[in-house]
């Protein structure tokens, strides 16, 4: 299955303006905007809450805290589905800095 012409897109912007992206002035909400909310909707996931849905039945929550290690954290964006939890936790996705998915 092809990946969805959006991704493709977002893929292609990246390449075309990596520079710009890896530098340390580009910031963790412009990442989050610009290419993990669209990729994110382009997968079919409601980012904005436009159901309307209480926030129990959220795809996302943004800023969320979770518990780790018997500490609260707040990682960028919990992710939900089918009421299991990806979180993504991220400094800046496009540098060296791992991609840390809990």
């Amino acid at each position: 299955m092809p990946a969805p012409q959006k991704i493709i897109d977002l893929v292609e912007r990246f390449e075309r303006n990596k520079e710009a992206y890896q530098a340390a002035r580009y910031n963790k909400t412009q990442v989050r905007r610009e290419f993990i909310d669209l990729l994110f909707k382009a997968l079919g996931w409601d980012i904005d809450n436009e159901q309307g849905y209480a926030e129990t039945y959220n795809d996302v929550i943004h800023e969320d805290a979770i518990r780790i290690g018997g500490m609260h954290k707040a990682p960028e964006e919990a992710f939900l589905r089918g009421r299991r939890e990806c979180t993504i936790v991220h400094r800046n996705i496009f540098s060296n800095d791992a991609l840390q998915v809990l």
